[in-house]
């Protein structure tokens, strides 16, 4: 089938005139061929030196350091709200600080953070309860 079409079309010459065509008169073409060539590379089987082969160990590296990057994030914010949850429990104890203590929670447990601070910030909304009622 592909050879009938090269050859209805003058050989490869033809097709490759017919491609380009195509590409000048679709606007968006150029972009869509490339995006789907691209998103057919298999980087396992490119060249070692090869500009495509060091770019696609580049995006790795770099999406490994964003992951880390992010994990240390993520720490660096349970870390911060529990220390603002052991503030506001162990702090000012005339206060009731119950909302707010409520509100740090909400956001650690967000965050799949368990801990004993989670354990002592749902003992001290169960405690503030009981004086409440």
């Amino acid at each position: 089938m592909l050879q009938n079409f090269l050859a209805g079309f003058g050989g490869v010459g033809g097709a490759c005139a017919l491609i380009t065509l195509g590409l000048k008169v679709w606007p968006g073409a150029l972009d869509a061929l490339a995006t789907g060539l691209y998103s057919h590379v298999r980087p396992e089987r490119l060249p070692y030196d090869s500009p495509l082969s060091q770019h696609f160990a580049k995006t790795r590296q770099l999406g490994e350091r964003t992951e880390k990057f992010d994990e240390r994030m993520d720490e660096l914010c349970r870390d911060t709200i529990k220390n603002t949850i052991i503030s506001l429990i162990y702090g000012d104890k005339d206060t009731d600080h119950s909302e707010a203590v409520s509100y740090e929670l909400s956001k650690l447990e967000k965050l799949d953070a368990q801990c004993w601070i989670v354990a002592a910030a749902e003992k001290y909304l169960e405690d503030r309860q009981g004086h409440v009622s």
